[in-house]
Formats: C-alpha cells, structure tokens, sequence
C-alpha cells in the first residue's frame, strides 16, 4: 500500500480539492472513513486507481515548490 505522512496527506488533499473539486474530495473522503477502500474510493470519485493518483499528486507537487 501507499503509505502517506501527515504532511504529504494535507498536500494530498489540497490536490485532490484542486483537481477534482471539493464535493469529490469530501464524497472521497466519507467512503474511505466510512471503511471503503482507498483504491475503490479513488476508482468511484476520480475514475482512476490510487497508483495514478499517487503519480498526478507527485508530479502535481513539483509544480508547488
């Protein structure tokens, strides 16, 4: 699995509210609290698997710095 620090997660977030908007992110955010995986959850909100969305959040952070 993908194991994300507390300071990579709020980046996560902050990338996941600017890319896919805030009603994604919070739907995103309710199904894996509510214990569904985090791949499936990414797979019904975004439409792509968690490695994608590690990948676009990666490439999305160099332009941050």
């Amino acid at each position: 699995g993908v194991e994300i620090a507390v300071d990579q997660a709020y980046t996560l977030i902050h990338f996941i509210t600017e890319t896919y908007g805030v009603e994604k992110r919070n739907a995103w955010i309710e199904a894996v609290a509510g214990g569904t995986a985090v791949e499936e959850a990414c797979q019904e909100q975004f439409g792509i698997g968690l490695d994608e969305l590690d990948t676009l959040w990666r490439e999305w952070l160099i332009t941050q710095i």
